[in-house]
């Protein structure tokens, strides 16, 4: 659907144009496109507020179709297909703590990144052979609580017997912080739901099926004769983007078993992300442009990586030209478009700026 929007000028000229031809007579002439004449004025000021109900108008025309509706539109349009926003999650893993032996390390435990996210311990943990290592867990939802391998968490109360006052981050890192979901993803999976009807065991149905079972199934790949004629693997990764747990494997595995055509063997496997670094020269290469090209490369990953699935090396560079401030730009990695395995996942990695 359309809906033509005039300016607030071309507004105010069909108001003069309709005053003089009302108000003038033989004898008289009107001027009412002065910006002098009180006539003038008296049609801008009304053509602002038609401007006004015309951007109204528009608004209510975007919100009745999904594919241009906004923010509570969009979730009413996604409600009526059982489609719902993904919330914000926090983001797990485990930390570990070197110290004397013996001491033990309370449960909600606080520590502090460098960024300054706060992370609690899920459980009481005791020092053995100088290291603890204890499951933690992000106090605010996010992908701002996501750490790498390696990173420091200081803690906020020091602990006699733990020394440093802090702990690693173990590996794995911490994962699945996610934020809310955005109204570019929703609408994806609104029109996704809308074009491709339940079909009895089509491939977007086991698709439809694995993200129904949890909220944080952010990547389904489906394929079928898997390991044989009948059976069909969903391979599916968490939001972070991260592998399932075992758990989660379990959850979708039994939400599909039920759904599933009698005679299809079902496998559900866990994606294996695979970071893609980037390294490049920018221009101009300042601070701004950096952080801009670091956001519009999240951005593009979270909307074109699939499992399984080739990313063009020229899309990368796409991505990176449509940052803002960006003038130029020569990429050296990835140096050929990305091939990943059936159940790798491109994720991003590390980005290097190189000197020009």
């Amino acid at each position: 659907m359309t809906w033509p929007l005039p300016t607030p000028d071309a507004i105010a000229e069909r108001l003069a144009g309709g005053m003089e031809t009302a108000l003038e007579t033989a004898d008289r002439r009107v001027d009412a496109r002065s910006p002098n004449t009180v006539l003038g004025v008296l049609a801008r000021v009304v053509a602002m507020g038609q401007f006004d109900l015309w951007l109204y108008q528009r608004r209510i025309a975007d919100d009745l179709m999904p594919d241009t509706a906004a923010a509570e539109a969009l979730e009413r349009h996604a409600d009526i297909w059982g489609v719902t926003r993904l919330p914000a999650s926090p983001a797990i893993g485990s930390a570990t703590f070197t110290g004397s032996d013996g001491t033990l390390l309370p449960a909600g435990l606080e520590l502090r990144a460098a960024s300054g996210q706060i992370y609690t311990t899920d459980s009481v943990a005791e020092i053995s052979g100088g290291t603890a290592t204890v499951a933690v867990l992000a106090t605010e939802a996010g992908a701002a609580g996501n750490q790498v391998a390696g990173a420091v968490l200081q803690l906020v109360a020091p602990i006699a017997g733990v020394l440093p006052q802090s702990a690693v981050v173990a590996a794995g890192g911490l994962t699945g912080g996610a934020d809310l979901e955005a109204d570019e993803a929703l609408r994806s999976r609104l029109l996704a739901r809308i074009r491709q009807r339940p079909h009895g065991g089509a491939a977007y149905d086991y698709e439809e099926w694995a993200r129904a079972a949890s909220p944080d199934v952010a990547h389904v790949a489906v394929y079928g004769n898997w390991a044989g004629l009948g059976t069909v693997a969903v391979v599916i990764g968490m939001r972070g983007p991260r592998a399932p747990e075992t758990e989660e494997l379990a959850a979708v595995a039994a939400h599909i078993a039920p759904l599933r055509p009698v005679t299809a063997d079902v496998q559900v496997l866990a994606a294996v992300p695979v970071e893609v670094d980037i390294t490049l020269t920018l221009s101009p290469d300042t601070v701004q442009t950096r952080a801009a090209v670091e956001a519009a490369l999240a951005t593009y990953f979270a909307a074109d990586a699939r499992i399984g699935q080739r990313l063009a090396r020229s899309r990368i560079s796409e991505a990176i030209s449509s940052a803002a401030g960006e003038y130029s730009h020569s990429l050296t990695l990835p140096a050929a478009d990305v091939e990943p395995e059936a159940t790798e996942l491109p994720i991003l990695g590390t980005i290097t700026f190189e000197a020009p």
